[in-house]
């Protein structure tokens, strides 16, 4: 539909207000005027804030590729088309400056500069040698399969061929072996081996052992990676630098009526202006906050007036909480570990309302509780006593309607009780992660092993693609995401390949290996598919059929209809813009559109670690991938693997 046609139709909010007035026409009149007072100064406000845009914005012109990668999963319904309107004005193309577009270049050449110059010798073939598990162990091991697609650039299009690589079965006693015999062995420096004994603990609960740290980086990463960084590694010290300074992280910068505003790259020892607890905290899909949400005092005057909720807890607070447990065992300066203990102290005392439930309240809560149980498992040994139980009560309950537990166990039991085709995705990587952290942070097997029934169910229907009876048209390694954007695709990465990272923790590799090593055929699909983008958008890398979303070449809708892909059927389907119902036409044309491009450090450095390191899968593609995009950052609760998992 073109811009003109667009602005001569009256305000999507006119909408909000006559549906309002009629589904409330016997509140007295007092009461009418203060509702009509309140949306005239919503409105008010709309329209001041609008005219900070390059250009107008409304809820069907929003087709560009971040527009539906941040906004697609709003309804297209009436209820819900202010709220999508806002979420594509935010996102909508050409809206930075060009000060942030400056920062971002200057970013990307830091960043750059450090992955061509300093040599990564675990990204190279010679990399690719098994160890010997099993220890002068006599009899034959029991052999598993890793299946990976293998691709080969045609003239048109790519190939690929499914290859199997032999893999040792690695048990829990096989692991516990091998572990004991390094730490007993002479191959480990001294300083090693003496910060591994004295931040390793075994805690027993009923019968139950858990191993701690573990969260996804255990005692034995950190110590390696300390060592690394105080004996001047250079891949550990650019990591760390990037992680401390912001060296080469291209900050997330948001534009609004007062300015740009962009979340810290850095890690700093003192400074940081949180944390920025919210009593209540009620976000809607797109991450916005519902009406009424009152903003911490010390919220940026310049970040998103209407993303507080998502803003303060995921991105600021939750994200900082890891990315300053990491360095303090990097650095070993206590200020870290403290930070860490102040942010999740202030939010389990402040807040004690979470929702929408039926929105985004799940995955918000998901998103911002992994990262800070993570954390606070980093820094357990200095934790004030009382604070795990307190942390630990205030996210799992006992449930009532408006706490965390209830958020995230509503949504795990709806999609359960729908049983739709290709329902499970990155939502429930995360919360997968958020039990199986919040487990091991409490040495409760119950709430570790829901983590783990939902990382089970998660593999073996969001990764069938590729396999039979959904082999045709399908590339190995293709999640139920992979058609939708590569974006979320990444976060469901992200939250597999820590689970299985947090498994390992605790000396289980089943998740790792979990249907022929799922996770590395995913890893290598997707590492594929981006490799070809940052080629210069090649089409001859891509898997045939495959084409990149250009919003001016796709496909037109039906007149009176706009396209929204849909997971169920993964087809493009046409929706109604007078109501969002469908339309009855689904685009049929056999290509598969792949938009939502760019790396994230999602699970990316930790699962090529175990993948080609420990086991020594060829893993081509990801290596290739890590080589153009290291170090790894922090998005949300996925990153730092660089530093962290790194050779």
């Amino acid at each position: 539909m073109n811009t003109t046609i667009c602005a001569s139709m009256p305000p999507e909010t006119s909408y909000s207000i006559s549906d309002n007035l009629l589904r409330r026409r016997t509140m007295s009149m007092p009461a009418m005027l203060c509702m009509l007072l309140a949306l005239l100064l919503q409105q008010a406000w709309l329209s001041t804030a609008q005219t900070a845009e390059v250009a107008p914005v409304g809820w069907r012109l929003c087709n560009s590729d971040e527009q539906l990668v941040q906004c697609g999963a709003i309804p297209l319904t009436r209820r819900y088309r202010v709220h999508r309107r806002d979420c594509c004005r935010l996102y909508r193309p050409g809206r930075f400056p060009q000060t942030t577009q400056a920062v971002v270049a200057a970013a990307s050449v830091q960043q750059a500069s450090v992955a061509s110059t300093i040599p990564r010798s675990d990204l190279t073939t010679d990399y690719l040698t098994q160890p010997n598990y099993y220890l002068g162990q006599t009899g034959c091991p029991a052999v598993l399969t890793a299946n990976t697609p293998t691709f080969t650039t045609g003239t048109s299009y790519s190939n690929f061929v499914i290859t199997g690589t032999p893999i040792p079965n690695l048990t829990k006693a096989v692991i516990q072996r091998v572990k004991s015999s390094i730490i007993a062995g002479t191959s480990l420096p001294t300083d090693v081996l003496n910060y591994y004994n004295s931040i390793r603990k075994v805690n027993t609960v009923n019968g139950v052992s858990f191993n701690h740290p573990g969260a996804g980086t255990g005692a034995a990463e950190l110590a390696l990676m300390r060592y690394r960084v105080n004996t001047s590694a250079p891949v550990q010290s650019a990591a760390r630098d990037s992680l401390i300074t912001g060296t080469g992280v291209k900050p997330k910068t948001y534009v609004t009526a007062a300015g740009t505003w962009s979340t810290p790259a850095d890690c700093p020892a003192t400074g940081y202006y949180g944390p920025l607890p919210m009593g209540s905290v009620q976000v809607r899909y797109g991450g916005t906050d519902a009406t009424g949400v009152i903003c911490a005092s010390n919220y940026p005057s310049t970040a998103p007036p209407t993303s507080c909720g998502h803003i303060s807890f995921v991105e600021l607070d939750g994200q900082m909480s890891y990315k300053m447990a990491l360095a303090y065992h990097a650095t070993g300066d206590t200020r870290y570990s403290d930070q860490v203990i102040n942010i999740v102290t202030t939010w389990c005392n402040t807040n004690t309302r979470w929702g929408y439930h039926y929105e985004n309240g799940p995955l918000e809560a998901g998103w911002g509780v992994a990262a800070m149980a993570r954390a606070l498992e980093l820094v357990r040994q200095r934790a004030p006593a009382g604070l795990i139980q307190k942390f630990t009560t205030w996210v799992m309950g006992p449930p009532y309607t408006g706490n965390i537990i209830y958020n995230m166990e509503y949504y795990i039991n709806l999609t359960i009780a729908q049983n739709r085709p290709n329902q499970f995705g990155n939502w429930h990587t995360t919360l997968g992660e958020t039990y199986m952290a919040v487990g091991v942070l409490s040495d409760n097997i119950n709430t570790y092993n829901k983590g783990v029934s939902i990382f089970n169910t998660v593999i073996s229907k969001y990764l069938r693609w590729g396999k039979d009876p959904y082999a045709a048209g399908r590339v190995l390694g293709e999640c139920s995401e992979t058609l939708r954007d590569m974006y979320h695709t990444q976060f469901g990465l992200g939250g597999l390949a820590q689970m299985a990272a947090i498994a390992w923790d605790q000396d289980d590799a089943s998740l790792y290996t979990s249907n022929n090593s799922a996770i590395a055929s995913m890893m290598e699909t997707h590492a594929r598919l981006t490799n070809a983008w940052l080629n210069s958008k090649s089409i001859a890398m891509l898997p045939q059929n495959c084409v990149y979303y250009d919003s001016s070449t796709f496909p037109k809708p039906p007149t009176g209809t706009t396209w929204k892909f849909d997971i169920d059927t993964q087809l493009w389907r046409a929706y109604k813009t007078i109501d969002g119902s469908y339309a009855g036409v689904d685009l049929t044309d056999g290509k598969k559109y792949l938009l939502g491009f760019g790396f994230l450090p999602t699970g990316w450095e930790t699962g090529y670690n175990h993948y080609a390191g420990r086991l020594g899968i060829p893993m081509p593609e990801t290596a290739a991938l890590i080589a153009k995009s290291w170090p790894e950052w922090q998005e949300f609760h996925w990153g730092l693997g660089t530093l962290s998992h790194a050779q």
